[in-house]
C-alpha cells in the first residue's frame, strides 16, 4: 500500500510539473500581448485587467477553503449556520464567493 502511495505522488508531480509548464507558456502569451500594445491607455487598461483576474483568482481559492470549512463535519459551521445544507453546491460555492469578494471591499454580506 505504502508503494501505491509513492507511485499516486510521483503523479501528482508530474501533473504539478505540466501545470507550471503552461503557467511559463501563458507568461510568454502575455509578454507577446503587451508589447502588441502601443498605446499608453490600452497599456493601462491591460493592467487593471490583470489585476482584476489577480483578484479573481485570489477570491477563488479564499472562496474553496471558506467552501472547504462549512462543509466540515466538525460542529458547527456557516453552512448549519445559515441553514444551507439542503442549497447544491453550486449556491454554497457562490455563497462562499460573495463572502471572500466582502472581505476585499466594503461591500455588505446581507
Amino acid at each position: 500500500n505504502a508503494g501505491n502511495s509513492v507511485r499516486l505522488l510521483r503523479v501528482l508531480r508530474i501533473f504539478r510539473m505540466v501545470r507550471l509548464a503552461r503557467l511559463l507558456k501563458l507568461r510568454t502569451v502575455l509578454q507577446s500581448f503587451y508589447d502588441a500594445i502601443d498605446s499608453e491607455f490600452l497599456g493601462i487598461f491591460a493592467d487593471i485587467g490583470m489585476m482584476l483576474v489577480l483578484l479573481f483568482v485570489i477570491c477563488h481559492v479564499i472562496a474553496c477553503m471558506w467552501f472547504w470549512v462549512g462543509t466540515q463535519d466538525a460542529g458547527y459551521t456557516w453552512v448549519k449556520d445559515g441553514q444551507f445544507e439542503s442549497a447544491g453546491w453550486t449556491y454554497q460555492y457562490a455563497t462562499s464567493f460573495h463572502w471572500a469578494i466582502t472581505q476585499f471591499t466594503p461591500a455588505s454580506m446581507s
